[in-house]
C-alpha cells in the first residue's frame, strides 16, 4: 500500500477525487482517504502545513495503515532560475536544512543520537516518478539539498565526479561568502587542479 501525503489540499485533491472504494478515517484531526488508485490500494491525506505535521502523519501511515512507501506531493517556490513554473523536482534525498546543534559541537545538518542525518529516497520509486513525469511530457530536475559542512560537500562533489554523474559541477555558494560558507573549501578539497577564475577565458 502507498501512503500519498500533501501539506494543502490543492496537492492532494486531485489524486482524492481519482480514488475508488473510499473509506476515510479521521486520526489526530486528519482525514486519510484509503481506496484504490489505477488499481492499486493508496491513502491520501492532506497532512497539515510544517515539518511536525508531516512526521506525525508520515508515522501514522505507517503504524496505522501499514504503507510500504511514501511520496510526499506538492508545490513549492525556487530559488533556483533553471527551475520553471510545472516543472517536477525528485528529491533523491532529504535532509532538515535548518538543524543545527553546532554549538554542542556537531556539524551543521547532523542530527544527534541518531545513525543518520541524511534520508536517501527509495531508488525504485525515483525512477517510477521520472519515468511518469517524462511520459507526461514534463521536464524533470533532481535535486539535493547539503548542509554547509565541508567534509559532506566534499564527499557529494567526489561521488558525482568518481561517479560520472555530472560532466561539469557548479557551485553557488550556501549561505553567502561568510566565514560559515564551507563551499570553497569543500570544492578546493576535491580540486586536483585550480584554475582562478581570472585565468578562465573564451574565445569568439
Amino acid at each position: 500500500m502507498l501512503g500519498i501525503i500533501g501539506a494543502m489540499d490543492v496537492e492532494v485533491n486531485s489524486i482524492k477525487s481519482e480514488l475508488e472504494n473510499v473509506e476515510i478515517k479521521n486520526i489526530a484531526a486528519m482525514d486519510f482517504y484509503k481506496g484504490t488508485l489505477a488499481g492499486k490500494e493508496v491513502v491520501v491525506v492532506k497532512c497539515g502545513v510544517g515539518k511536525v505535521n508531516a512526521a506525525i502523519c508520515a508515522q501514522i501511515l505507517v503504524s496505522v495503515f501499514g504503507v510500504s512507501a511514501l511520496v510526499n506531493t506538492g508545490v513549492a517556490g525556487s530559488l533556483n532560475n533553471d527551475i520553471n513554473i510545472c516543472d517536477i523536482v525528485v528529491s533523491t534525498s532529504a535532509l532538515e536544512h535548518d538543524m543545527d546543534v553546532t554549538p554542542l559541537g556537531y556539524a551543521k545538518g547532523v542530527i544527534p543520537d541518531m545513525d543518520q542525518s541524511e534520508f536517501k529516497a527509495d531508488e525504485n520509486l525515483i525512477k517510477l516518478a521520472k519515468d511518469s513525469a517524462e511520459e507526461a511530457g514534463l521536464d524533470v530536475v533532481f535535486m539535493k539539498a547539503l548542509p554547509t559542512d565541508k567534509t559532506v560537500l566534499s564527499t557529494v562533489f567526489q561521488r558525482m565526479a568518481d561517479g560520472n554523474l555530472a560532466d561539469l559541477i557548479l557551485t553557488t555558494g550556501g549561505t553567502g561568502f561568510a566565514p560559515r560558507d564551507m563551499t570553497p573549501e569543500a570544492t578546493n578539497a576535491v580540486c586536483d587542479r585550480m584554475a582562478n577564475g581570472n585565468d578562465l577565458w573564451t574565445q569568439g
